[in-house]
């Protein structure tokens, strides 16, 4: 009697670890992971599972559980899109049949410069992505260089930039922030430059130099100033057209198309 009764209980221990061993490995059946990668700067959430993923994160969840994931960028950045077992930038909601891989992108955040362009001219950015006839506005990356040229048409000068930028020469941006600048130009007139060998002339505004012929554009009605500088072993002879006499400066009024020669002789 005895012998049976510690055989019945030998049964029923073994049948209960045997029963334990079998939910074990069910319930670790029903488990499959969801893979989380994390591209650019930014957190993936999930409120359901505790979840808060920064890089590359793995989560066992039961199958057939329903998990929703939310991204929030990083400061400077912006979410562009799931990939995976999700597609798209609205909510995420991820079914877990089997295990599932989701990539969350963040992109950095573009930093904007507008550009407002009056009269007769063009705006072009050395780095491409601005080339603006009236109005425009375009991305770069935060902390950029950008430089903006202004080029005036056909019978127009140059009056100089407004907002961030000042002068009328190159216009230099570091895109930390937004940025809005103006570029104004008027009608012109040319001014038409001989420089004969033997010395340079300096105009003003503006500060270019002509060495040979040059042909400028002036606003109508400025005042331009002519400064002659012989070259070494030369001397200054004296203007011809608009100019005349034998001083080193000339002032040219810009109400029509003006012509002006510098001459220079060796002593």
């Amino acid at each position: 009697m005895m012998t049976v009764l510690r055989a019945a209980r030998l049964f029923l221990v073994c049948l209960v670890a045997f029963a334990g061993l079998a939910a074990s490995r069910a319930s670790a059946q029903s488990l499959v992971p969801l893979n989380i990668s994390v591209i650019g700067s930014g957190l993936v959430t999930s409120a359901s599972i505790s979840l808060h993923c920064q890089a590359t994160c793995a989560f066992n969840n039961p199958v057939g559980r329903q998990v929703p994931l939310g991204a929030s960028p990083s400061p400077g950045f912006v979410f562009a899109g799931w990939s995976g077992a999700w597609s798209g930038t609205g909510p995420c909601a991820v079914t877990m049949d089997t295990a599932q891989t989701v990539t969350a992108t963040f992109t950095q955040s573009p930093v904007w410069v507008s550009v407002a362009v009056t009269g007769g001219g063009r705006v072009m950015g050395s780095s491409g992505g601005v080339d603006c006839g009236l109005a425009c506005v375009a991305g770069f990356p935060l902390n950029a260089h950008l430089t903006l040229a202004a080029l005036p048409a056909n019978g127009y000068a140059f009056t100089g930039w407004g907002g961030a930028c000042s002068g009328v020469g190159y216009c230099s941006l570091t895109m930390d922030w937004i940025q809005n600048v103006t570029a104004g130009f008027v009608p012109a007139f040319p001014l038409s430059l001989l420089a004969n060998p033997g010395g340079v002339v300096t105009l003003a505004p503006g500060g270019n130099s002509c060495q040979g012929i040059c042909v400028l554009n002036f606003q109508s009605g400025s005042s331009v100033t002519l400064s002659a500088a012989p070259a070494s072993g030369w001397r200054f002879a004296d203007w011809g057209g608009a100019c005349y006499g034998v001083r080193g400066d000339c002032t040219v009024t810009m109400n029509a198309a003006q012509s002006v020669t510098a001459n220079f002789l060796t002593p």
